[in-house]
């Protein structure tokens, strides 16, 4: 049976930001990367990350879900430990603890909050019904309940390019979703500031991704491992699935 170790209090102390001098951030995407859509970590991918941890470098969860959600995942798969970016870049936290024990912002300006609001309502105007809403801080996250509604909605986001643009929103689509965020926000510029938060140079930093939204966390980080994703160019190294990226990361190390 597989079974997660909880630290002591003497190991809690002895935390992994304190424990190598090689110390690596190490980031990983969660849908389609870490786990299946909408399915569990699996358990050899939490045995993964937990020798990870034990090997002293700091394990990263960036998502386009918001924080709430990847607090109750991981509290549930026993990591402990992890940072987390929530909504694209928009909101970061450390631990599983609420509140947290730490916790970072992006700048937000006002007339950013305002376009999401707006276009939170134009959505619900143009469609309904036949879309519900993830519970971000910042972001939309729009769902849909069929496949013409989601080409209805690609269509109409096409329409309104000029206006995202005009208000500085861009668009990761996904196949359960459209994430709309403010352009100044994304997993680069989060990672960018969580690597200057805990002082760990960006040659030091590996990034996991299988998407679109995972192609600005693979800009900035000195390793890049995409999962069949051919499209991410920018990627440092190319693999089939998640044992391979594991793979990967220790060759790295």
């Amino acid at each position: 049976m597989f079974v997660v170790h909880y630290p002591t209090d003497h190991e809690t102390a002895l935390t992994q930001e304190d424990s190598v001098v090689n110390q690596h951030l190490i980031l990983f995407d969660l849908d389609g990367t870490l786990a299946p859509l909408s399915r569990p970590i699996p358990e050899t991918a939490l045995i993964a990350i937990k020798a990870l941890q034990d090997q002293g470098h700091i394990i990263c969860i960036a998502s386009g879900k918001p924080l709430y959600y990847l607090t109750g995942l991981c509290r549930q798969a026993g990591l402990r430990f992890v940072w987390l970016i929530g909504e694209n870049g928009a909101t970061l936290q450390k631990d599983v603890a609420l509140p947290p024990r730490e916790r970072l912002r992006l700048p937000i300006s006002a007339a950013a909050v305002a376009a999401c609001e707006q276009i939170r309502k134009d959505a619900v105007a143009t469609f309904g019904d036949h879309i519900w809403f993830q519970p971000n801080e910042v972001a939309v996250t729009i769902f849909f309940d069929t496949a013409e509604t989601q080409q209805a909605i690609r269509e109409w986001l096409d329409i309104k390019e000029n206006w995202l643009s005009e208000n500085q929103l861009i668009i990761f689509p996904h196949n359960d979703s459209f994430d709309i965020s403010p352009a100044h926000i994304d997993k680069g510029k989060a990672i960018l500031k969580l690597l200057d938060y805990l002082g760990i140079d960006q040659k030091r930093s590996i990034a996991v991704g299988d998407t679109w939204n995972d192609v600005p966390m693979f800009e900035v980080c000195a390793e890049a491992i995409a999962i069949a994703f051919p499209e991410a160019k920018m990627a440092t190294h190319h693999v089939a699935d998640l044992d391979s990226a594991f793979d990967c990361i220790k060759t790295l190390l």
